[in-house]
């Protein structure tokens, strides 16, 4: 291969393909992991007695498809992922922005024999107590697998921008 300034232009414009190839290919790669973690919450919601609230989980692409978000605002999700009560105390991996609420039984509470930390709750025409409950942190699990595949995604991707005939070919036309 001769260098003048029509061979570089060439490799410059191989390169500027490749890389278009690459940055679609992330593109697809981010959509589709966007689709598989939002599959896994699908099925922990499920074993978690919770698919009734699978509706709630949103997801959208970000950074111009190279990133995106998943999240729900739905407040019985949200007490699931967290634990609430003494019950969920300590129970969240990474529970140092926030604490769980503790509750001082009032005089009719004492009166009930309610114990302190627990507290009664209306539900279906019946009376309850609770300590609250341990959290389940399924975003949290769902998001630690999520970083195991994310490097393999992204490598795949570059290897289909860079793998192919032209690409072959030039890598060839740089050799010889």
């Amino acid at each position: 291969m001769e260098l003048s300034k029509k061979s570089i232009q060439e490799v410059i414009q191989r390169l500027q393909r490749i890389e278009n190839r690459t940055q679609e290919n992330f593109m697809l790669a981010t959509k589709d992991l966007m689709e598989a973690t939002y599959q896994a919450l699908v099925d922990v919601f499920n074993s978690n007695n919770l698919s009734n609230h699978i509706n709630s989980i949103n997801r959208e692409l970000t950074n111009d498809g190279l990133g995106f978000r998943i999240w729900t605002n739905d407040w019985i999700v949200i007490f699931n992922e967290f634990g609430t009560g003494i019950s969920g105390q300590g129970t969240y991996p990474s529970s140092t922005c926030y604490s769980y609420n503790s509750h001082k039984p009032t005089e009719k509470e004492i009166e009930l024999n309610i114990p302190e930390n627990h507290w009664i709750y209306y539900k279906d025409g019946k009376f309850y107590i609770t300590s609250g409950m341990p959290a389940k942190h399924m975003f949290y699990d769902v998001e630690r697998l999520l970083n195991e595949y994310v490097k393999e995604f992204y490598q795949s991707a570059i290897k289909l921008a860079i793998n192919d005939e032209q690409y072959q070919s030039f890598k060839a036309s740089l050799r010889g």
